[in-house]
């Protein structure tokens, strides 16, 4: 899929950190195509280091990584990145654990792709406003 002009980053970047590539592919389809950039990173370790190197607008991280949890992503974006909108997703955990860590949003798996789409739109508006004060 090529991206041209720029236009993939017009509505944000995110970083999807799952280790379910047909999550990444289904978020990364939906999401490019309503002009999205999504970048993808496949446990904690490597959302550390793309986090560290890039910006992001926003992370979306399951709960369950090979190498962690996604609370370990939530509290390393909220040390060193504390503007950046964040939404934990999981089959198994309850969202309380996810904002207890500091995330703005939660999404139960399955879910539905609209449904993660609004709460994104919702985020980012909420982070257009507080960096225009």
């Amino acid at each position: 899929m090529s991206q041209t002009g720029g236009s993939s980053t017009r509505r944000g970047r995110i970083l999807l950190v799952d280790d379910n590539r047909l999550i990444h592919n289904l978020l990364r389809d939906f999401l490019t195509e309503r002009g999205f950039s999504l970048q993808a990173a496949f446990s904690v370790s490597e959302a550390k280091k793309r986090l560290v190197s890039e910006s992001f607008d926003m992370v979306i991280t399951d709960y369950n990584l090979p190498d962690g949890s996604g609370t370990d992503v939530v509290e390393f974006i909220r040390q060193n990145r504390a503007g950046t909108k964040i939404i934990g997703i999981s089959g198994n955990e309850d969202g309380e654990i996810f904002y207890a860590a500091g995330a703005d949003g939660f999404i139960a798996k399955p879910f539905k792709v609209v449904a993660i789409f609004q709460l994104i739109n919702n985020l980012l508006e909420e982070r257009l406003k507080e960096v225009q004060g």
